[in-house]
């Protein structure tokens, strides 16, 4: 519930305590796309994987959540590459599965797919 427990309500932020964070654990259970568009290099690049959101085995201060990612992605290699693709550090969290259209977005608009 909103400013309970878990629940989202306004924070400082943890690192330099200035106002605008909001605190929340993203609700478990949830189907969910994670992505991010970004330039590097002059060129535009998409990464995206769909999964399903789990409690987490702690609470944070920000946004807090785990995420089980499907389609059999090795995580760690899959951060690599982006680390190496130049993605900034912050994602996008959306619930349900959209990753098709997203794709299809990259593939009509030339936008480079991270995977």
């Amino acid at each position: 519930s909103v400013g309970g427990d878990g629940g989202p309500c306004h924070a400082r932020h943890f690192n330099n305590n200035k106002a605008g964070v909001v605190n929340s654990t993203i609700k478990p259970g949830l189907d969910v796309t994670v992505f991010r568009f970004w330039v590097c290099g002059g060129a535009y690049k998409l990464t995206v994987v769909e999964g399903e959101t789990l409690p987490p085995a702690r609470h944070l201060l920000g946004n807090n959540g785990l995420l089980r990612v499907g389609g059999g992605v090795d995580v760690v290699d899959y951060f690599e590459r982006l680390l190496h693709a130049g993605m900034p550090h912050h994602l996008c969290l959306v619930e349900g599965h959209h990753a098709d259209r997203m794709l299809a977005f990259a593939r009509a608009t030339g936008v480079e797919v991270v995977a």
